[in-house]
């Protein structure tokens, strides 16, 4: 009878301790991709059919991260696939979704604070001993309202409980960050991520429309919405932090996973050198249900050290711009000048009659001179805008806006020879013997600090390697010695041409 008793007992405990488990309920299932366990294996496997061709050539790679969005499956359900697929098989025991809020603005990172997470495959278990460590600090808590209808991480479980039904999952739902804060979020980061560790960054990219108070092009507005993303993929393929940030500032691009992407980006590049991302799906919502005013951009990555020896010769240009082209780009510079200068006013281009060359986006610099004297220099490090126009806009920066010197005047443009460098993607450089001076231009990043040099200035100056990586240090507002204390040395390449 006592026997029979305790039995009663602990079942009555082992019932009444699972009644009081805190577990998140699916919020979007049925709406957003389906309830039914059948329909959603079918409908999973035919994405993760679909990724496998997108994800052949990295299969192989030790996967640190990946980018994946977070919208209804009918819509990014393949772009999602393609990151999965590339994870298929892989022993994550850990997951790490990094998500925005999309109905609570808040400062900081609200931690899922529960035990487990509802999906239609069963229940996924939440690692507590690391929520336990982020929320040792002030930046991190759990505001539990903002995780109860949010989609950015609900749309990831499906998928990680069908490939990785042992994993445990840290939730991070992100709010508005700081730039000091992205330093903590890195560094409590650290200490969760091991060997058996996946990051998943749920993001959609460019919103596009009125809906989104964002409307940037009124023409060609797909094609110049695709050439933005690709824009803002190669820096993320750079992991370029800073970049990253500058980009946002300058394009105000819709990305609603921004602050997340950003802390990844800063994890990589502090922590995990060695790493570079990879494009592996890329359309927009109006690729799948035609364009009505409104495109929401999918784009998955995936991240590996592996990528950079793939990506081996990725400092070589992009193209090579003709003499005609050249001579195009240097005219249209002197024309913008003539016409900003007197009008205030950009001249109208007919994109129609233009290159595909002179339509890509990439990093370009002007220099002017004033009888063989620098007179205003300023450029895009990266391609945050199709080549004619960086040469358009910093053709105007370069005379109206470089610190360092006074507005140039219209009645100095005859007197002013115009010199233009496009740039190649920059590459870290990982063995600082390897520069070479004539060649190759710097960038170098530090504790917030950036500075550029292009390649003719070395020349110019008679520097050798060491002076050239003093200089571009010096720019930067650094120590001269910097690049020997952890300082990020990058290279690149350029063609240059200029005014006979």
């Amino acid at each position: 009878m006592k026997k029979f008793l305790f039995a009663i007992f602990f079942l009555m405990l082992f019932i009444s301790c699972n009644a009081q488990k805190n577990i998140r309920k699916m919020a979007v299932a049925g709406g957003w991709y389906p309830s039914d366990k059948g329909e959603l294996k079918n409908m999973l496997e035919g994405f993760l059919s679909y990724g496998e061709k997108k994800a052949k050539e990295i299969k192989n790679l030790k996967i640190d991260a990946i980018i994946v969005p977070h919208a209804g499956y009918v819509y990014s359900g393949k772009a999602a696939g393609s990151g999965y697929a590339a994870v298929r098989g892989k022993n994550y025991k850990r997951i790490i979704i990094i998500a925005p809020s999309h109905y609570y603005g808040y400062h900081g990172i609200s931690v899922g604070n529960f035990d487990e997470y509802e999906t239609p495959f069963g229940n996924l278990r939440v690692d507590r001993k690391s929520v336990s460590i982020l929320l040792k600090n002030n930046l991190f808590f759990f505001k539990k309202e903002a995780h109860i209808r949010e989609h950015s991480i609900e749309i990831q479980l499906p998928f990680i409980k069908y490939l990785f039904p042992d994993a445990k999952i840290v939730p991070m739902l992100v709010g508005f960050l700081n730039l000091s804060d992205y330093k903590i979020a890195v560094k409590k980061l650290k200490k969760i991520v091991d060997s058996h560790t996946l990051i998943v960054v749920s993001s959609d990219f460019t919103h596009y429309g009125r809906v989104y108070n964002y409307t940037p092009f009124k023409e060609k507005v797909l094609e110049k919405i695709k050439e933005r993303n690709k824009t803002v993929a190669k820096i993320i393929e750079n992991v370029d932090f800073i970049d990253f940030l500058g980009y946002l500032e300058n394009t105000h691009d819709t990305i609603c996973g921004r602050f997340a992407i950003a802390i990844l980006l800063k994890y990589l590049s502090q922590y995990k050198r060695g790493d570079r991302g990879k494009l592996i799906d890329f359309y927009t919502s109006a690729d799948v249900v035609g364009f009505n005013g409104t495109s929401v951009s999918y784009l998955t990555f995936i991240f590996s050290k592996g990528v950079k020896k793939m990506n081996k010769g990725s400092d070589k240009l992009l193209f090579h711009l003709n003499e005609e082209e050249q001579n195009f780009l240097l005219k249209l510079a002197r024309e913008t000048l003539e016409k900003y200068l007197s009008t205030g006013s950009y001249p109208k281009i007919d994109e129609t009659k233009l290159t595909d060359n002179l339509k890509t986006p990439c990093g370009v610099f002007v220099t002017l001179t004033k009888h063989g004297q620098l007179r205003g220099c300023i450029g895009y490090i990266v391609g945050v805008k199709p080549l004619y126009e960086g040469v358009m806009e910093n053709a105007v920066n370069a005379a109206l806006h470089d610190p360092r010197f006074n507005q140039v005047r219209y009645e100095e443009l005859k007197d002013i020879k115009i010199e233009i460098s496009v740039l190649s993607p920059l590459k870290e450089c990982e063995n600082l013997n390897t520069i070479k001076v004539g060649r190759d231009g710097l960038y170098v990043q530090m504790g917030g600090r950036s500075g550029l040099l292009l390649p003719q200035v070395a020349t110019e100056w008679g520097w050798n390697r060491e002076q050239f990586l003093e200089a571009v240090c010096h720019k930067a507002g650094l120590p001269g010695d910097c690049y020997k204390m952890g300082a990020k040395i990058f290279t690149f390449t350029a063609q240059v041409f200029h005014e006979k």
